[in-house]
């Protein structure tokens, strides 16, 4: 029941992050993803998760403002040089996803790669139909960098997130 829990609140959180922005109500993203980290972190005592997801979404947010600024894209608000802060809230929330909803894919690293170059593109498409995210250069050229930035950040993500890692570290003889 917590894994069905769990997926359900990061869709929600999800919806409630772009759907705040696009209907200018961005405390609605602040306060689902807060509340989905307080129960991944406390509730299902996942406290070893509060920092990593924290690490990705300052990560994740950079990797968006190097887009904008390299003039990929830009942000629903074209006086703001830099990505929103609410671009960090759906790396958070996906960082607190990727150990529970897919772990499957820890000893797939290349299909976690192709899946991420096909699902990163897919994300950001789908805030550009929302008219949250502008492309500014050539569609081409944004979808493969947006996919090979995200064939190269789902295996690192799921190494760095993923349950079999922290169990390695917390039981260093039980892989030899």
């Amino acid at each position: 029941m917590k894994s069905i829990f769990t997926l359900v609140a990061f869709k929600l959180s999800w919806l409630c992050v772009v759907f705040g922005a696009v209907w200018s109500m961005e405390w609605l993203g602040l306060l689902a993803v807060s509340a989905f980290t307080a129960y991944e972190v406390l509730v299902r005592e996942r406290r070893a998760l509060a920092l990593p997801a924290i690490v990705v979404g300052l990560l994740g947010y950079a990797v968006d403002n190097v887009y904008v600024l390299t003039g990929l894209m830009q942000f629903s608000d074209p006086g703001v040089a830099y990505a929103p802060y609410w671009m960090a809230l759906l790396w958070v929330n996906f960082a607190l996803i990727v150990e529970h909803g897919l772990s499957w894919l820890n000893e797939r690293r290349l299909l976690a790669a192709g899946l991420g170059a096909v699902g990163g593109p897919m994300a950001y498409l789908a805030g550009v139909k929302l008219g949250l995210i502008v492309l500014v250069a050539p569609f081409a050229l944004v979808i493969a960098v947006i996919a090979l930035t995200w064939a190269i950040a789902m295996p690192l993500l799921l190494y760095f997130l993923g349950s079999d890692r922290r169990d390695r570290e917390a039981h260093p003889l039980a892989g030899s």
